[in-house]
């Protein structure tokens, strides 16, 4: 049903804005319907929204090819979300979601959020340092369910980082955000480290507009 679908947008000429993925192990795209979308780069072309969730090895070929193509054909994504991710994918999937990433030419938005079942991941095979090709248009961040690693210094260098939403984190203060001038920050059910706190709101300054925090550990002074 997802390949005839697919195939008849492309054959009536749609133009694609939105897109939500879920790759179980009962989705696999044909051949055809492959190359169909690699020739007809206007389906694609004008992605604004997109969405990742779950990959299963079964369709680990389809989504590696899938990608490779929306990194082609889809440069104008606005926002893009990785639900449910997991550190366990084979190398060809978080290569082709690195190409994906820097081939976008303002993202704004991006969403992270930990596998449901294998929660905290803490490793990202370079998805989180690709974001330093969007240094510059980066405007909202949002991690959950997940191990905070050094990878995600690369925020650091995100000028315009606007948003900042930390939901059911580990080591929080990798972060290190002290370099950002956040106008909404939220941290809850994460540890609250009251000094790495307050670097970010000496440089945020007056530009926090919103703030949030709740955690269920103590906030500690370090």
């Amino acid at each position: 049903m997802i390949n005839i679908l697919f195939q008849i947008f492309v054959e009536i000429g749609a133009t694609l804005h939105k897109l939500d993925l879920y790759f179980s192990e009962y989705v696999d795209f044909k051949t055809e319907v492959l190359h169909s979308l690699e020739r007809n780069v206007l389906f694609l072309s004008q992605l604004q929204d997109l969405s990742f969730s779950v990959i299963s090895e079964y369709s680990y070929e389809s989504a590696t090819k899938l990608l490779k193509i929306l990194a082609k054909s889809s440069t104008k994504i606005n926002t893009l979300e990785f639900d449910n991710f997991y550190s366990g994918y084979e190398p060809q999937i978080y290569h082709s979601l690195v190409c994906v990433i820097k081939s976008q030419d303002q993202l704004r938005r991006f969403n992270l959020a930990g596998d449901a079942i294998f929660k905290f991941p803490a490793k990202f095979h370079g998805i989180i340092s690709a974001l330093k090709h969007q240094n510059q248009s980066l405007r909202e961040v949002i991690i959950q369910n997940c191990t905070c690693s050094a990878e995600f210094k690369v925020f650091m260098k995100c000028e315009n980082l606007e948003i900042l939403r930390i939901r059911n984190c580990n080591d929080v203060e990798l972060l290190a955000l002290s370099n950002c001038k956040i106008k909404t920050l939220e941290i809850v059910d994460s540890p609250i480290n009251g000094s790495n706190m307050s670097l970010i709101f000496e440089k945020s300054g007056s530009f926090l507009q919103q703030l949030k925090l709740g955690s269920e550990n103590k906030i500690e002074n370090k």
